[in-house]
């Protein structure tokens, strides 16, 4: 399993912002998850900001735009239940089930 950098990215911004109330702080909240679940850290190569510019225009959320193209050129499913990053040619693990 891999924990991208997009996401912590994204955590770091929404709880900075106040957008994203978290029960410890992010730094300490995700590390614990990372190490405890064994995730290795997948890193934001400009190979996969690359490959955003030949994706639909489905998604607009940047960060999701960038995990759609982290998955596709690493080979990788992504756990969501966003509808509209399903659209993509991408793998999925629904998180809606």
């Amino acid at each position: 399993m891999f924990f991208s950098a997009i996401s912590s990215w994204e955590i770091a911004i929404k709880h900075s912002m106040g957008k994203l109330k978290l029960p410890k702080e992010p730094k300490k909240l995700l590390y614990n998850a990372i190490t405890s679940n064994d995730f290795k850290i997948l890193p934001i190569q400009v190979e996969h900001t690359l490959h955003i510019i030949g994706l639909p225009n489905y998604h607009s959320d940047p960060f999701d735009r960038l995990l759609i193209s982290q998955a596709q050129i690493e080979g990788l499913h992504i756990i969501t239940g966003d509808t509209k990053i399903m659209r993509y040619d991408v793998a999925i693990f629904d998180a809606r089930k």
